[in-house]
């Protein structure tokens, strides 16, 4: 009995030290066991498209969320908008976790460096104690710009308002305002329509003071610029409108006042701003500092509140280095009510700000809006206010946390997390950073390849120990010298370049660069090259203008810029990677020349699974059908009509080599490009093998 009972308890000690994940096949993975030591660092590896995310994310964390939710009452559960979508036979050892990635989802206008690192909850303590201290009836939530004790009554705690932005009204100004200055956005056109009654206002008040305002934009005087775009306040006009419309013109008497196009702009977002499509106006608005808390965020009356001399929003306006530098020299030799609260509020912050400081992180100030910063910054940021939390029992999943650090930054990283594991916590992350693997305590590889090609196991085990399996890749990696690539230097084309850059934490930079070359922008993550491609360089061609810049020349050469970067392709279900790369327009031609369509005279447009005569009417053409779970989110099961197929019985009928379109949108690329062999589709199938995504499902 004696051994019995040994054995049950080694067997239990085994199932509490490990996470065990028996049978998963989420999408793909090839019915893999896997065992993950808790209270470790563990590295998950492995090739593009090998089923890393599918195995930490959408099976480990997915499934352990699905877990916690189910301690909740239905009533929690019915606001929780998340469905496990993993598919695993067994598993033990599960617990709470916390997923941070790059991406993260939608991030507040309100969400700050030091409120997603809880440094400015600390700050309110603070801040709060001291006011407290000196007879105001302050608590934390006073100093917070998100609860109504504290916000701004006029910014509501944003610290800006969106106001028109009259370099987006003024988009030519080397035209007339008659001619094309003024933007095409459909809200600007009702007010500047040269037959509407606003611009006869305009004309009237032109006509009153002399003005020739059909002059281009950049000529006309600057006290003729203002009235236009923000009118003569209490002013009232008689002005003679003659109308014209569809059916009949004429003439009405007004007596009115002239807003300015800015201000009738402004009124209209006003009353727009609860309405669900706001994104024409919004296209016209750019944030201003709020006049009243001038970006503080907060009632003027909290400002009063001072700690060395500084209030919390003065505080917060320091980057995180100066910041530190700061609390540190704290001379506690003063009131002794704030020294003894100084020892008891500064260690937990100081803590937060030397993490953030050692992962790189320094140069960012504490009230920076968190939607600015690049996913590794975020991602960074969010790690910085877990280490303060001290939560034990939890499993952390990071995804690639390490980009665009340097070996310094992924060593203090590799503490910091080491740190979390010592609170007593797991932490599983995906990566391929060698530095970071070497400093792992645990390994999981997956491969070999990609898609069909992967989702098996290839190590698990200990990094020390990889070198037995001498086919893997991360033993290539860990062991092996870079290989020196040959390269093909392009000639020069013609230049085009940014001067006085500014947008972000730019410098007032001057950049060149040459067409008919690969240019890479490349330093340390948070340094400004996301900020320099897309806010400046992109934006412009966007905008037809400098846009964070003095000046920009030689965009006009280029026929389009195209933005290729890691946002989600599109948020709607029936989109898949035919319809965003266009092959699906090959295949409905394809597929509409074949000897049933002809027969019964299909047109190439039905062989759409959008189109009312080629989708499958039981689950419109999403190929799986939404059911309603009342009290957990809704979740969506193959359709048992089309077999998740996505058309009708008519449009499958149709075959084309013995394979309906249906068939080939259920094949890889790699198989597409098999099935069909020759032909503009090979060619387009062949360019998504070479990028990597051979893999994919049609």
């Amino acid at each position: 009995s004696k051994t019995i009972k040994k054995v049950e308890k080694d067997a239990n000690a085994h199932i509490h030290n490990e996470i065990i994940l028996n049978g998963v096949t989420t999408h793909g993975l090839k019915n893999i066991d896997v065992r993950i030591p808790k209270n470790q660092l563990t590295v998950v590896t492995g090739i593009s498209g090998s089923g890393k995310s599918s195995l930490v994310y959408d099976t480990l964390f997915a499934e352990s969320n699905a877990r916690f939710t189910e301690s909740l009452s239905t009533y929690n559960r019915s606001f929780l908008q998340e469905n496990s979508e993993a598919k695993i036979a067994s598993f033990s050892g599960l617990g709470p976790a916390i997923g941070i990635n790059r991406k993260g989802g939608a991030t507040s206008k309100r969400s700050t460096v030091g409120t997603l690192s809880g440094t400015f909850e600390a700050f309110r303590l603070l801040y709060s104690r001291i006011a407290q201290h000196e007879g105001e009836v302050f608590t934390a939530q006073h100093f917070s710009f998100n609860h109504h004790l504290g916000a701004c009554p006029v910014c509501e705690g944003l610290g800006f308002q969106l106001k028109c932005d009259p370099e987006e009204l003024i988009v030519s100004p080397e035209k007339s305002i008659f001619d094309g200055a003024i933007s095409t956005n459909k809200i600007i056109g009702y007010y500047a329509d040269l037959n509407g009654q606003f611009m006869a206002t305009l004309k009237e008040v032109a006509k009153q003071k002399g003005w020739n305002i059909e002059r281009p934009w950049k000529d006309l005087d600057p006290e003729v610029q203002q009235v236009i775009l923000y009118g003569t306040g209490e002013n009232i006009y008689d002005v003679t409108w003659e109308y014209t419309t569809k059916t009949r013109t004429g003439t009405q008497a007004l007596k009115v006042k002239w807003l300015g196009f800015c201000n009738y702009i402004d009124n209209e977002y006003q009353r727009t701003l609860h309405n669900k499509n706001t994104k024409a106006i919004a296209e016209l608005l750019h944030e201003v500092a709020c006049p009243t808390c001038h970006g503080s965020r907060l009632k003027p009356a909290l400002l009063n509140i001072k700690f060395l001399d500084k209030h919390i929003h003065e505080l917060s306006q320091l980057d995180i280095s100066a910041c530190l530098e700061l609390l540190e020299d704290v001379n506690n030799n003063g009131d002794e009510v704030i020294a003894a609260l100084s020892k008891v509020v500064l260690p937990g912050i100081i803590k937060s700000l030397k993490t953030m400081r050692d992962l790189g992180l320094g140069y960012l100030n504490l009230d920076r809006a968190v939607r600015t910063l690049s996913g590794g910054e975020r991602q960074r940021v969010t790690l910085a206010g877990q280490l303060s939390t001290h939560l034990f029992g939890v499993t952390y999943v990071l995804d690639e946390p390490t980009i665009g650090l340097d070996i310094g930054q992924v060593k203090v990283l590799s503490a910091a997390l080491k740190s979390i594991v010592a609170n007593g916590n797991t932490v599983v992350v995906v990566e391929h950073d060698p530095t970071f693997i070497r400093m792992a305590d645990y390994l999981i590889e997956m491969g070999p390849g990609a898609g069909n090609e992967g989702g098996e196991v290839i190590y698990q085990g200990q990094v020390e120990e990889v070198d037995k399996m001498k086919t893997s890749v991360t033993y290539k990696l860990l062991n092996e010298q870079d290989e020196k690539l040959e390269k093909t230097q392009n000639k020069q084309g013609t230049a085009f370049n940014v001067k006085g850059a500014d947008a972000n934490n730019l410098k007032d930079i001057d950049v060149v660069f040459y067409t008919h070359q690969i240019t890479a922008i490349t330093g340390v993550s948070g340094s400004g090259k996301s900020t320099l491609m897309k806010e400046v360089l992109y934006r412009s061609w966007q905008k037809k203008r400098p846009v964070g810049c003095v000046s920009i020349n030689g965009l006009d050469q280029f026929e389009a810029v195209l933005l290729i970067d890691q946002e989600a392709l599109a948020e709607t279900r029936l989109s898949s990677p035919v319809t965003y790369t266009g092959i699906i327009e090959q295949l409905k031609t394809l597929f509409s020349k074949t000897v049933q369509a002809q027969e019964i005279g299909l047109k190439r447009a039905d062989f759409s699974y959008q189109s009312k005569n080629g989708k499958c009417a039981t689950c419109n053409g999403h190929g799986k059908i939404k059911t309603s779970m009342d009290f957990m989110s809704d979740i969506w099961l193959k359709c048992d009509a089309c077999k998740g197929m996505r058309y009708n019985d008519t449009i499958l009928a149709c075959m084309l080599n013995g394979r309906s379109i249906g068939d080939v949108l259920a094949m890889t690329v790699n198989e597409g490009i098999t099935f069909f062999q020759t032909g503009i589709i090979v060619d387009n199938l062949k360019v998504l093998q070479g990028v990597g995504v051979g893999h994919l499902l049609l």
